[in-house]
């Protein structure tokens, strides 16, 4: 069975963990409770955290830049297609955050051949860019190549993918498992 990454999750506390909410209650979201058991919460309440008591006047939070970090508000969580790519993009970012720590070009080209279908479906010409930097790899430090990949592939799941390439892909993966995978097994190999 295949083991993923455990990503680091920053929350607000008034979602389904303390009565911090403005008015004093918490929102009640079981996406919170079924999350909880495959990730790193890390809970916030930035408005008790400078020093505004429970209840208060609602503030709303400006968002600022959040770069290549899963970033979405709970409303928007409760529609599947975001909840998917959130999801989606949490958990490959934290697997190259992994790859980071003690990686090497062989490791992310593991890694690349792993989400292969996934950043197909996002676009295949970010797939190809991805390739060719890969390809590219033995001749720059692998600290530079990686800075360059993690910047490309945040910026490959920047946006949900279209519905009409996910279907593609899916239809591609479940017609012609055996082939996909011969062609992965290839350009790796090419790769090396």
């Amino acid at each position: 069975m295949t083991s993923f990454a455990r990503p680091r999750v920053v929350l607000s506390r008034c979602l389904e963990l303390d009565r911090v909410r403005y008015d004093g209650e918490k929102i009640a979201y079981g996406f919170v409770l079924e999350l909880e058991r495959h990730v790193d919460l890390v809970p916030i309440c930035p408005e008790v955290e400078i020093g505004l008591g429970v209840p208060r006047d609602p503030i709303r939070l400006v968002e600022g830049e959040t770069g290549h970090l899963a970033v979405a508000d709970e409303g928007r969580l409760r529609d599947a297609r975001v909840r998917e790519h959130f999801l989606t993009k949490l958990f490959a970012l934290a697997s190259l955050r992994e790859l980071e720590e003690a990686g090497s070009l062989r490791d992310l080209i593991d890694f690349q051949a792993r989400y292969e279908l996934v950043l197909m479906a996002y676009s295949r010409k970010g797939l190809s860019g991805l390739g060719r930097l890969l390809a590219e790899g033995r001749a720059r430090p692998f600290t530079e190549l990686l800075a360059e990949y993690r910047t490309e592939f945040g910026a490959l799941l920047r946006q949900p993918p279209g519905h009409a390439s996910v279907i593609t892909v899916s239809d591609r993966a479940a017609t012609f498992p055996e082939a996909l995978m011969s062609v992965s097994d290839s350009r790796k190999d090419r790769q090396l």
